[in-house]
């Protein structure tokens, strides 16, 4: 009795296919936000097509080591992120965003009560 091998394996294309179009469309409208954040056009980014999260890194072992380690059981889609962008900015240490100090909550309850 003979039996056929390839009816049981799974169909790895396909969903190798599916797995890169999801992670191609959500990196594709993550990547100018990210772009505006500074995240370097050669830096290796992966996505969690879950829940849109994501992980950068210099490398692949790096980047998929941090996936892993912070979505264990997760499907992701790795690729270098300056493939992804449209027009690619770079980036110095002049162009560092500044991020504005934020009033604590309490001082922010005490102005709405006045």
């Amino acid at each position: 009795m003979t039996h056929d091998t390839k009816a049981r394996q799974p169909r790895r294309n396909e969903d190798t296919g599916r797995l890169a179009r999801l992670g191609k469309s959500i990196l594709k409208r993550l990547a100018p936000g990210l772009q505006l954040r500074g995240i370097p056009n050669d830096a290796f980014i992966m996505v969690n097509i879950s829940n849109d999260a994501f992980v950068t890194g210099v490398s692949r072992d790096q980047t998929l080591l941090r996936f892993e380690a912070l979505h264990p059981g997760a499907e992701g889609w790795m690729g270098r992120f300056g493939d992804y962008i449209d027009e690619p900015i770079e980036h110095s240490a002049d162009d560092a965003i500044v991020v504005e100090s934020v009033p604590p909550v309490r001082a922010i309850n005490r102005l709405r009560r006045r």
